[in-house]
């Protein structure tokens, strides 16, 4: 294999060693809006258990699927 392709094959995965994919909620509840990123592999219902778990919220709660992200690894905040 020549040089170049392997220096392209090595930056290309440095991404990985400083981002994972996550998503972004929006919440609604009790007429406030709060903005929840998470990583890419949690359920929506493990969200909303988490959630409930923090916040007690009596009345109904709307989520939504914004968009996909980025999210910086611990290790590098």
């Amino acid at each position: 294999m020549d040089r170049s392709k392997i220096q392209n094959a090595n930056r290309f995965g440095l991404i990985d060693k400083y981002w994972i994919d996550g998503l972004q909620y929006l919440l609604e509840f009790e007429d406030k809006n709060v903005l929840v990123v998470c990583n890419y592999e949690l359920k929506k219902c493990e969200l909303l258990d988490i959630i409930r778990s923090i916040i007690k919220i009596d009345n109904k709660l709307c989520i939504d699927e914004l968009s996909e992200c980025w999210i910086l690894r611990d290790e590098y905040f």
